[in-house]
């Protein structure tokens, strides 16, 4: 018996018990295979479902010996499983003990010539990964910021330059994954994942959670980055007119960052971030925490702005909440008009946004925020409308004017970056 039956025994035989999850599930598929003798054409169909279900690509290189006992022959229509067959397992490679066959049953199995047709039904097990589909996210990288100092000033003390970079992407890595907007996928804690992963592939566990393994996702955006200005200071402040006194947090930050199309190394995006406060408090989240929201939601506005989900009753609610958005924060509120298209690269180039009013938020949720309107008429604003951060000086007249969108929204209501081409 050869390498490739022995694999396929022992594929058969990697099953256990159901897992217990509810986002374990199994596929059943027909899988055919020719081979010179029937066990060669099992075990090529075997390990074709395998492939097929899981990505893996078996090859007989890489296969080692396992020592096994069954009765010779197979009868079609009939099922075969781990309980049937008495197996010693000596050593096998990575990729094959990923392979998960639940059972098979021979449909048909013919000669034909020098060959040796069959046709199997194969049950493999499944697993759903929890929460949003991958494939309804953009996936992100926020890789370790760079510091150009080797320490640095801040309200609490002195920092080291790397320990800073390291607060900062876990505080854009946390602001980001707050805004539901991207995908943020983890490459901090390898060591951690490698450990669970070697667990799922030891014999400890059912072979039905085996399924999780093999779905790790890739990204389709690095954001990169690099500290290039951060001090902050504690300094006392006194009140002239009463006389008393207080302490003043300083925080001055300038942050250069890039967001890069992985598959082609294109740097997409590029901007910086400066943020300068001299405020009474100290910032409830920090200063990371402060920093790595500005540039999230820098970044944020221009790919994914806040919407209206809701206008009912004169309150407007908003698409983000969380650490996303503050109580008392001020947007301009704008409907979407025509796509424009730029005639040189024939890229789009957003939509018309036309202001329709002003809105304060009131309430934090979150997932989402609710806001009223303190310029404009609820009845114009239209559900998905677009909200940009008001920055007018206090006291200036509504902005009416037109302005063209670096956002544009696909048919079946997902948003396609302001670089990205149809």
């Amino acid at each position: 018996m050869g390498l490739k039956h022995s694999l396929r025994v022992l594929l058969a035989l990697l099953v256990a018990a159901p897992a217990a999850t509810s986002l374990a599930g199994e596929m059943s598929l027909r899988v055919q295979a020719q081979a010179a003798t029937e066990d060669a054409a099992i075990d090529a169909a075997l390990m074709r479902a395998v492939e097929q279900v899981y990505g893996l690509s078996i090859s007989s290189r890489s296969e080692r010996s396992v020592s096994e006992q069954r009765a010779s022959g197979y009868d079609n229509a009939r099922d075969y499983s781990a309980g049937e067959v008495a197996v010693r397992q000596d050593s096998v490679t990575r990729s094959a003990a990923r392979g998960l066959v639940k059972s098979f049953r021979v449909l048909d199995s013919e000669r034909l010539g020098s060959a040796h047709r069959v046709e199997l039904q194969v049950k493999l097990p499944t697993y759903q990964t929890p929460g949003l589909p991958s494939d309804k996210r953009r996936r992100m990288v926020v890789a370790d910021f760079a510091a150009r100092q080797a320490h640095y000033r801040l309200p609490a003390g002195e920092l080291p330059g790397a320990l800073a970079a390291e607060r900062l992407r876990e505080a854009i890595t946390r602001a980001i994954t707050q805004s539901r907007r991207l995908a943020v996928l983890d490459r901090a804690h390898d060591r951690a994942l490698e450990d669970e992963f070697a667990r799922l592939r030891s014999g400890q566990v059912p072979v039905a959670e085996k399924a999780r393994l093999g779905q790790a996702l890739g990204a389709d955006y690095l954001l990169v980055g690099s500290i290039i200005e951060l001090d902050g200071a504690r300094e006392p402040r006194v009140i002239r007119a009463s006389g008393e006194r207080y302490e003043s947090t300083r925080i001055a930050a300038r942050v250069h960052y890039e967001v890069i199309a992985l598959a082609t190394r294109q740097v997409k995006w590029a901007d910086e971030v400066v943020v300068a406060l001299d405020i009474r408090d100290a910032p409830e989240q920090g200063v990371f925490g402060l920093v790595g929201n500005r540039l999230a939601r820098t970044m944020l506005n221009n790919i994914y702005p806040l919407r209206v989900v809701s206008a009912a009753g004169g309150q407007l609610v908003l698409n983000q909440g969380a650490d996303s958005i503050a109580q008392g924060e001020r947007f301009e509120v704008f409907n979407l008009g025509e796509t424009l298209v730029d005639p040189y690269t024939k890229e789009p180039l957003g939509k018309i946004e036309q202001r329709v009013g002003l809105v304060e938020v009131v309430r934090v949720a979150p997932k989402m925020a609710y806001a009223e309107l303190l310029e404009g008429d609820a009845a114009a604003v239209q559900q998905h409308a677009i909200l940009r951060p008001y920055q007018a000086p206090a006291g200036d007249a509504p902005d009416t004017t037109r302005r063209e969108s670096q956002v544009e929204t696909s048919a079946d209501g997902g948003v396609r970056l302001p670089f990205d081409r149809r």
